[in-house]
C-alpha cells in the first residue's frame, strides 16, 4: 500500500549547500503534511552550464554531513548513474520504480516555474507526480494543474551569493550549516569555488 503522505524531492547541485536549502527543507516537513525530504543532488542541470560545478562527492559528503542524524532528511547521488541528459521526469520514474509504496512530489522554487514550461515531459511530471511550488517575494504566476503553493518565510540566498562573497573573500561560514564552510577549507575547495565562480560566465 502506497504511504499518503507526500515524500518531497528536492533536486539541485547544492554547490555548496546553505542555510536556505535547509530552511525551505524543515518548514517542508514541519508545516506540510509532507514527512520527509529526500535531497537529490543533480551532477548536471541541463538547463545550466557545469563549469562552476565542484565534484559531485564532495556536493555529496556536505550534505550528507548537514543532515546527518536527522530521520526527516535524506540525501541521494544516484543520478550520475542515470543516463544524460539528467531528465527529471527520468529520476522520478527511477524513483518510484524502487519506491513503489512512496507518494513523490516535486519541489519546485517559485523563481524556476518561469522555465517550468522548458522541462522535458512537464506533463507527465504533473500528471504522475505533481509539483510543490515554494513561492518567492514577488511571486504571482499562474499555477499549472497538478502544482500546489507553499507559501512559506522567505530567506533570499543562493548559492551564486556564496561564491560571489567568496570571491570577495567575506567571511559567510554562518551563511552554511555547521561544519560546512570548514569542510570546504579542509579539502581546499574554497579556492576552487572562487575560481569557479570567476570563470563559470567565462569561455573557458
Amino acid at each position: 500500500m502506497r504511504n499518503t503522505k507526500p515524500t518531497i524531492l528536492y533536486f539541485g547541485s547544492f554547490n555548496p549547500v546553505h542555510i536556505g536549502h535547509l530552511a525551505i527543507a524543515n518548514y517542508i516537513v514541519e508545516f506540510t503534511e509532507a514527512d520527509s525530504v529526500w535531497f537529490i543532488v543533480t551532477p548536471q542541470n541541463p538547463l545550466k552550464t557545469s563549469k562552476g560545478l565542484l565534484p559531485d562527492h564532495h556536493r555529496v559528503a556536505m550534505l550528507q554531513q548537514t543532515v546527518q542524524g536527522d530521520t526527516r532528511f535524506r540525501v541521494l547521488d544516484f543520478e550520475k548513474l542515470l543516463p544524460k541528459p539528467n531528465y527529471t521526469i527520468n529520476s522520478l520514474q527511477y524513483l518510484q520504480r524502487q519506491y513503489p509504496e512512496k507518494t513523490f512530489k516535486l519541489l519546485v522554487g517559485g523563481d524556476n516555474l518561469a522555465v517550468f514550461g522548458q522541462w522535458y515531459k512537464i506533463e507527465t511530471i504533473l500528471k504522475d507526480f505533481g509539483i510543490w511550488v515554494y513561492g518567492r517575494p514577488g511571486f504571482d504566476a499562474v499555477l499549472p494543474e497538478g502544482a500546489t503553493l507553499i507559501q512559506g518565510p522567505q530567506l533570499e540566498i543562493s548559492g551564486t551569493f556564496i561564491r560571489e562573497a567568496l570571491v570577495q573573500n567575506k567571511n559567510i561560514q554562518y551563511w552554511m550549516p555547521n561544519g560546512v564552510y570548514e569542510y570546504l577549507y579542509e579539502n581546499k575547495l574554497l579556492e576552487a569555488l572562487i575560481y569557479l565562480s570567476e570563470n563559470e560566465n567565462s569561455g573557458i
